[in-house]
């Protein structure tokens, strides 16, 4: 009578040992530093396509600073004791909080205009530290163009940005070089936070004939701001992220920020796969978009000519 027990017995712990395991998750930690509608995009686009890819065996475990530096610190040290396996920074201030850990999880930077001079890495086609990502570049010398064309008695181009953002800091730079290259008059007001954006806004529109944005995160947080400015003294408001132009910037040309993420998120699949950041190279997007609003022309006293209009990726009316 004991011999069937034991064969049953026998069979259970063979059928256990035999089965197959239950793979947890893949965990991916995600930290934006403010809610912006183009670093937003990217961050759904990210998150989109490790859903449709890895469909329920991953967790993303996302985190927003709401331009506090202090939370973006302390969100990367979370992530990281949450267990992440790979972490991706949404801008420059949460990248370099990732790095200051000294973690080392694989990190991936998104939104990032200049990660060299940001101190990510010391080149872009073989990463040399435990990092990579994907670039955010903006056109510049397209873009100072793309104002003469709409604006062709424009002598004096502004920009406006925040010193604490290297990524800002950077296309400041060159936007003074290619300005300057295009025999125009660079003018650029730096700002410290949000609460300075307006004094340095109405200090740069009484000044310039038109204005350019870079992809400042403290900047757009505060756009509204810069856009009721430069209607009042109808300057023509440039963007170098598309959405701004959905707000009421006048037009913008910039990368499509899906794209952005759909390459972040390639990177993170090749790393949760076994490969390491040093074997994948920076991913600079190409094939910039030109979005316009043609519904405050008026406002800013300009015409869009029917040849731009119809070379623009998306027109707001």
């Amino acid at each position: 009578m004991k011999r069937p027990l034991l064969l049953l017995t026998s069979l259970f712990f063979s059928a256990v040992a035999t089965a197959t395991p239950v793979t947890p998750p893949r965990i991916v930690g995600i930290s934006q530093i403010v809610e912006h509608p183009s670093l937003t995009e990217i961050r759904v686009s990210i998150e989109a396509t490790l859903r449709k890819s890895l469909q329920d065996r991953v967790t993303i475990r996302y985190h927003n600073a709401n331009g506090d530096l202090t939370l973006s610190r302390q969100i990367a040290r979370q992530l990281i004791g949450e267990g992440a396996e790979v972490l991706i920074g949404i801008s420059t201030p949460s990248t370099q909080d990732f790095l200051a850990t000294k973690t080392p999880i694989p990190i991936v930077f998104s939104g990032c205009n200049d990660p060299i001079q940001a101190g990510f890495l010391s080149q872009l086609e073989k990463p040399d530290k435990n990092i990579t990502g994907v670039i955010l570049k903006s056109p510049v010398r397209e873009q100072v163009q793309l104002i003469q064309q709409i604006v062709p008695g424009a002598k004096k181009i502004g920009m406006l940005h925040t010193a604490g953002e290297a990524n800002s800091v950077s296309v400041a730079a060159e936007f003074q070089r290619e300005v300057l290259a295009l025999q125009l008059v660079p003018v650029v007001k730096t700002v410290v936070n949000s609460a300075g954006v307006y004094a340095g806004a109405q200090a740069l529109v009484s000044e310039v004939d038109a204005v350019l944005l870079p992809t400042d995160n403290t900047v757009i947080s505060t756009l509204g701001v810069v856009i009721n400015l430069c209607r009042k003294y109808k300057k023509p408001l440039f963007a170098s992220d598309t959405d701004s132009i959905s707000k009421g910037a006048l037009a913008g040309l910039g990368v499509d920020h899906t794209l952005l993420g759909k390459e972040t998120a390639d990177i993170v699949l090749q790393l949760l796969a076994g490969k390491k950041p040093r074997e994948i190279p920076v991913v600079i997007p190409t094939g910039n978009e030109l979005h316009m609003n043609r519904k405050y022309e008026k406002d800013y006293g300009v015409t869009l000519s029917e040849t731009l209009v119809k070379q623009a990726k998306k027109i707001y009316p």
